[in-house]
């Protein structure tokens, strides 16, 4: 029963990704899966991954691939599934697509959620808290764009230097910085006029 409902869904997906049946409803339920959405949410997951493959410089399949790599990790979002394609656009936008771009977006959320004293210690320090008051994660976008102004206060050793301590996700060659624009443009399904300040390369 729950194949027969959700088979308008597929078949949307199908179409907007350009993919075969059988393949449209793998990338759907495996993906749904991963992040542990229920049969009822898939009209609405279909729908944002479509908007973000044409909005974004990626397509449906890679979009799937990509939340299979970054998996379970990515349930903390602040902003749910909008968030999560709103990040995987951006990286894919900045040439981080398929499943290096779940790889990405995994390590970002775990360097934001961090367990070691050392990375604690350093968050303190910088005075960024990464959680709300209710403790949970704070939208990526928001907690970056603190981060980032309270770099400029820092000379470039000490601003380094906290970069190694802190994120990993500084390291390899990007950081991310989204606008709330984008993130809404995704979710409305609207183009911005502007392109968000997305990744800086470390290189």
């Amino acid at each position: 029963e729950k194949a027969i409902a959700t088979l308008p869904t597929v078949l949307n997906l199908a179409a907007a990704g350009g993919l075969e049946l059988g393949y449209a409803s793998d990338v759907m339920t495996d993906a749904m899966s991963a992040l542990g959405l229920s049969t009822n949410q898939a009209e609405k997951f279909v729908d944002q991954l479509a908007k973000t493959s044409q909005k974004s410089n990626t397509n449906v399949g890679q979009l799937g691939e990509a939340i299979l790599t970054v998996g379970g990790t990515a349930k903390v979002l602040a902003g749910g599934t909008t968030e999560l394609n709103t990040a995987l656009g951006i990286l894919a936008d900045n040439g981080i697509k398929g499943a290096e771009g779940g790889t990405a977006l995994r390590n970002i959320i775990l360097a934001l959620t961090p367990t070691t004293d050392k990375a604690v210690a350093a968050f303190k320090k910088l005075g960024v808290e990464t959680y709300d008051a209710n403790g949970n994660l704070k939208p990526i976008n928001e907690t970056f764009a603190e981060m980032d102004g309270k770099l400029k206060n820092l000379s470039q050793e000490e601003s380094l230097e906290m970069e190694k301590s802190y994120i990993q996700a500084y390291e390899p060659k990007f950081n991310v910085v989204w606008t709330k624009r984008h993130k809404q443009a995704i979710a409305n399904g609207r183009k911005t006029k502007h392109r968000p300040k997305s990744f800086r390369s470390k290189t």
